[in-house]
């Protein structure tokens, strides 16, 4: 059942990034198929509709945060799981992001981070707010709780 989800995700991942002008080798490259699954994605073929529902849910419906964590149980691969995150998720979620001066530069909010929005510069961490897919996970794990992270906009209801 898992890779049932696994591959409605991809297909709607696949679609987005078509979308955007990506090349079928690029897609594939990306999310580690064959391109002629990626031909097969995009022309409706497969997966089952039912697959590609769940995905839809997962990605429109589902807080941020449960929508990582579901793709991740399905998914046991990061890049994967970043492309499939940023794509349905950080293209479609505008966030607000501030970071205190009690961040100690431990690092744990770089190693949770699903869509590597997270970099540090110069001893400053930094958050790429075009990367965060807002599932708060640094926010939350944060020791010093120096992360303050909002959703200010969701446009995912608005995915085809």
């Amino acid at each position: 059942m898992t890779q049932h989800i696994l591959a409605g995700l991809r297909a709607l991942t696949a679609k987005k990034l078509r979308e955007k002008g990506l090349t079928h080798e690029e897609i594939a490259k990306l999310l580690k198929v064959d391109r002629t699954v990626i031909t097969h994605y995009l022309a409706g073929r497969i997966p089952a509709k039912e697959a590609v529902k769940c995905a839809k849910v997962t990605a429109e419906k589902f807080y941020p945060r449960d929508a990582v964590l579901f793709i991740k149980t399905v998914c046991n691969d990061d890049d994967i799981i970043n492309t499939i995150t940023e794509t349905l998720i950080s293209d479609n979620i505008d966030v607000d992001v501030a970071i205190s001066n009690e961040c100690n530069l431990c690092k744990i909010c770089m190693d949770v981070c699903p869509t590597k929005a997270i970099n540090i510069d110069d001893n400053i961490i930094h958050i790429d707010k075009n990367k965060c897919c807002g599932c708060e996970l640094c926010q939350e794990l944060c020791p010093k709780n120096a992360i303050f992270l909002k959703i200010i906009k969701d446009k995912r209801s608005e995915l085809d």
